[in-house]
């Protein structure tokens, strides 16, 4: 079905107005179609007002890191015989330890432990 001039003008109003924020994804996303129809509904309404298609954001939100943060409440457990906390990598690698570095580990406070690289 043709649009007509109208609808396309308020078609690429629309898109004009998404285009600034957002990828030509997230934009199809919001009006609820396919990036493939958004791509081709665009191009019959350009041709149809003699317009040039809108440059679409290339900025895409941050992506969260899906590890937890240093104050992430940790559950303990038993690894063999022994019993065992895991301690994030990034703790290691933010400290500049290596795999197979001595550490001391003793009670400080009530509820507190201290690492300490021998």
């Amino acid at each position: 079905m043709e649009m007509t001039a109208k609808e396309a003008q308020k078609f690429m109003d629309e898109v004009e107005k998404l285009a600034g924020q957002m990828t030509e994804g997230a934009t199809a996303r919001t009006m609820k179609m396919t990036p493939a129809k958004l791509n081709r509904k665009m191009i019959d309404a350009c041709r149809m007002l003699s317009k040039v298609p809108p440059t679409f954001s290339s900025k895409r939100k941050p992506r969260v890191s899906k590890r937890g943060h240093y104050d992430q409440i940790r559950t303990s457990g038993r690894g063999g015989a022994s019993k065992r906390v895991p301690i994030p990598s990034y703790v290691f690698d933010t400290l500049g330890w290596e795999a197979g570095d001595r550490v001391k580990i003793y009670k400080s406070g009530k509820n507190k432990i201290v690492i300490e690289r021998v």
